[in-house]
């Protein structure tokens, strides 16, 4: 019984300080367009920004629309999580220049941007 109390509280402390911050953590995309599967990673710096990571399996800047990464920093303004500094590259490509952009929570705590091309990609959050 001990055990399971430990376990339990173990639980709850972990849970309770990854979630201290509300952008930090793993989410995955399904495209409703191509049905490309998108992971975002949202990580919280020493300095108070944010370091994020898109991998896709197919990204429309990419010919063929093969995979592709982007990378930013990000800043918390508001509601929102703004994408700055962004690079994208095309499989093992070179980096280029990106556009900034944003990310925001609905009601029902799922995150979302409005991509390049218009439509709203909405990011599930997989782990804390």
């Amino acid at each position: 019984m001990r055990m399971i109390a430990i376990a339990a509280f173990t639980l709850l402390m972990m849970t309770g300080t990854a979630l201290a911050d509300k952008w930090t953590g793993l989410y995955q995309n399904v495209d409703h367009l191509d049905g490309a599967i998108a992971t975002l990673s949202v990580v919280k710096l020493e300095d108070g920004s944010y370091r994020i990571v898109v991998t896709t399996d197919a990204f429309n800047h990419c010919p063929d629309g093969g995979p592709g990464t982007v990378t930013a920093t990000g800043r918390v303004e508001g509601d929102m999580l703004l994408r700055e500094n962004v690079k994208y590259k095309c499989g093992d490509g070179p980096f280029q220049e990106g556009k900034d952009g944003a990310y925001k929570f609905d009601e029902n705590g799922i995150l979302s941007t409005t991509t390049h091309f218009g439509h709203t990609a909405y990011f599930h959050r997989v782990h804390p």
